[in-house]
C-alpha cells in the first residue's frame, strides 16, 4: 500500500516498489555528481541550523548517523555536541544474529539493493504486521537490527568492511531504546504510535540519511528498513532528516509503515 495525492492510504501498487528503486538509483546519482567542494560548504549550511534547532537545544541524547560517501556530512555535527554541550551521542551499527554479512549504518552498496525488501515491504507481505512487532518477533528467523552505542570522540568508530564508520558495539554502551518505547501499541494510527511516554521524546533527537525526500516528508531510504523498524519500536522522539535540495523530489512512494521525519533540513529551507 502507499500513500495517495491527497494523503489517504491507497490499494497495494505493484509498480510501487520498482518506482522506488528507480528513484533510489536516480537520487543516488545526483548526490554523487554534486562537487565535493560544494557539498562541504551546503554541509556547513545544514549543521548550523541543526545545531540551532529548539530539538536540539531540548536533547538530551542525540542518535546521529555518521556520513559516509556522498551524504551530508555529519562529522561537524557530532563533534560540536560532543566538545561543547553535555549532550550524549549515540551512533548506529548494524548487527546480525546470526553474524553474517552485516549492512552497517542502515545503508545498503547499490549492487545488493535489488536482492533485498524495500522499506516497509516485508511487513505488508506478512499480515501487515506492524514494524514495533516485526522486530524480534517470536517464531521468525532473526533479521538484522540496527541499534545505537554510545561515543565519546569520533575516534572511536572504526570502518567497517564497506568503509562505513561505526562503533564496536559494546552492550554497555547501547542506547536503551526500551525505555523510550511505549509498549505494544493496540493500532496503528499515527499519533498512538508516536506518543511515547510523557515527557520523554523531547529529550530524544534522531538524526537520520536518506536518499530522497518529498514535502510532505515522505521519505525514501537505502532499503534495509533499518529506520523504519528503529523507529516504530522506539516511540517517542524528535527526528530530523538531513538532505541537499536536489534530494527534494516532487513525490516518493510512501508505504503505511514509512516514518516520515518530523523535520528535513536542506541548505536551502526547512520542510515540516
Amino acid at each position: 500500500m502507499f500513500d495517495t495525492a491527497d494523503g489517504r492510504t491507497g490499494a497495494a501498487d505493484p509498480s510501487a516498489g520498482a518506482l522506488k528503486r528507480e528513484l533510489r538509483k536516480q537520487a543516488r546519482r545526483t548526490r554523487d555528481a554534486i562537487d565535493p567542494a560544494v557539498r562541504a560548504a551546503w554541509s556547513a549550511r545544514i549543521a548550523e541550523k541543526i545545531l540551532q534547532t529548539p530539538a536540539m537545544e531540548k536533547a538530551e541524547h542525540v542518535l546521529c548517523y555518521v556520513s559516509f560517501g556522498s551524504e551530508v556530512m555529519t562529522d561537524g555535527i557530532i563533534n560540536h555536541i560532543l566538545e561543547h554541550t553535555d549532550k550524549k551521542v549515540y551512533i548506529p551499527k548494524i548487527i546480525h544474529p546470526e553474524k553474517t554479512q552485516v549492512f552497517k549504518g542502515g545503508r545498503i552498496p547499490p549492487e545488493k539493493e535489488r536482492t533485498l525488501p524495500e522499506e516497509g515491504e516485508t511487513v505488508l507481505r506478512k499480515q501487515q504486521i506492524p514494524p514495533e512487532k516485526e522486530r524480534n518477533r517470536p517464531g521468525r528467523k532473526p533479521r538484522p537490527e540496527m541499534e545505537f552505542y554510545r561515543i565519546t570522540t569520533l575516534q572511536d568508530l572504526q570502518a567497517s568492511d564497506w568503509g562505513i564508520r561505526e562503533p564496536e558495539g559494546d552492550p554497555s554502551l547501547r542506547f536503551p531504546w526500551e525505555t523510550y518505547s511505549s509498549g505494544p501499541r493496540q493500532n496503528d494510527s499515527r499519533k498512538e504510535a508516536w506518543g511515547g511516554p510523557a515527557g520523554k521524546a523531547d529529550t530524544l533527537l534522531v538524526l537520520m540519511p536518506g536518499v530522497a525526500f518529498d514535502r510532505r516528508r515522505g521519505r525514501i531510504g537505502y532499503g534495509g528498513g533499518f529506520y523504519d523498524r528503529y523507529l516504530a519500536a522506539l516511540g517517542g522522539c524528535r527526528t530530523i532528516a538531513l538532505a541537499y535540495s536536489v534530494q527534494i523530489l516532487d513525490r516518493v512512494p510512501v508505504r503505511p509503515f514509512d516514518i516520515r521525519p518530523d523535520r528535513i533540513i536542506t541548505e536551502t529551507e526547512e520542510i515540516c
